[in-house]
């Protein structure tokens, strides 16, 4: 299968809900459709966001790291 890749800009916020989304989405019943697999697309997609969403989380923590190693070295020269 060809699948492509896209680029989708999404906020913090719309990430949150959207990893929130696909969870209430598992989390439906739906009796006699093929014993729940066909969540299976929407748990790797909900897995694959909240390893976005935990890399942005990562990288806002080290830039606010070195944003306050910086400033703390500034003020040591002054």
């Amino acid at each position: 299968m060809n699948e492509a890749i896209i680029t989708i800009k999404l906020s913090d916020n719309e990430l949150g809900l959207l990893i929130n989304s696909l969870g209430m989405l598992e989390s439906t019943i739906v009796p006699c459709v093929d014993d729940g697999k066909w969540k299976v697309p929407y748990e790797v997609l909900k897995k694959d966001l909240q390893t976005v969403q935990k890399s942005v989380i990562d990288k806002r923590k080290k830039h606010v790291i070195k944003k306050l190693m910086k400033k703390n070295n500034d003020e040591r020269r002054t």
